[in-house]
């Protein structure tokens, strides 16, 4: 994915563009469960077929929130917002899961390790949560 420009899927085997649609990002990109996971420039979260890049799903409830980008959580993701909250999201449809406000500053990075979270915050606290 890039600023201004698409999210593209390509096939190593060969060598060419497998799919390819139009999203403005500069956040990372996640795979869960054969889903693609992007945020565009607004905060719109997307979930695209792995396979064929149609969009499955688009979750609108964090826009203009700057998020941080998502990470991958079991089956689901998690994404961090600028009133220090972690929201955990379902990769299958984008629908809410969970929330945790973990701070009352702005979540900079989430970093997941098995069922467990690292939350940094814009003040440089370090959160350690457990998805269970």
């Amino acid at each position: 994915a890039s600023y201004q420009g698409n999210i593209t899927a390509i096939d190593l085997k060969q060598g060419q563009i497998a799919w390819q649609e139009k999203i403005s990002s500069i956040h990372d990109l996640v795979s869960v469960r054969s889903r693609i996971i992007a945020i565009d420039e607004k905060d719109s979260i997307k979930g695209f077929g792995l396979s064929t890049g149609a969009i499955l799903w688009q979750q609108d409830g964090l826009r203009l929130r700057s998020v941080s980008s998502p990470v991958v959580l079991g089956n689901n993701f998690a994404i961090g917002d600028f009133e220090g909250n972690v929201h955990i999201l379902d990769s299958k449809n984008g629908s809410f899961v969970g929330r945790k406000k973990v701070s009352n500053r702005p979540i900079l990075e989430v970093v997941s390790k098995g069922a467990y979270l690292i939350v940094l915050d814009d003040s440089g606290r370090l959160f350690y949560l457990s998805s269970s």
